[in-house]
């Protein structure tokens, strides 16, 4: 009998660590910002970051590559010849590549 009442003692013990682990697994997922998987080229007139400080910059084949710094999602806003202005959350993994008058935006980093 003591026995039987250890083993069901412990399997609730289990069942409730399971079920606060997979709500702490939930809310984090949850917490993070959802950014849609774009691979976005389109001629601009201005390019914004948010905060120039969150972005590194190198030299790609005679194109400059912006890339989010630090494991953060960064914003950029395009401004288009028309006035438009598109906002991108780009994802660490992502980058913004500008050659000339053109501008490549990868929001995840499955593009280039």
């Amino acid at each position: 009998m003591k026995r039987e009442l250890i083993v069901v003692l412990v399997s609730v013990v289990f069942l409730l660590v399971l079920v606060i682990g997979v709500q702490l697994v939930w809310q984090t997922a949850q917490s993070q910002p959802q950014i849609p998987n774009e691979l976005v080229v389109r001629p601009f007139v201005e390019i914004k970051f948010e905060s120039p400080s969150d972005w590194k910059s190198e030299v790609r084949g005679g194109c400059i590559a912006y890339i989010p710094k630090g494991g953060r999602v960064a914003k950029v806003t395009v401004t288009r010849s028309d006035g438009t202005r598109i906002d991108h959350q780009v994802a660490s993994t992502g980058s913004v590549v500008v050659c000339e008058n053109i501008v490549h935006v990868d929001t995840v980093g499955r593009g280039f």
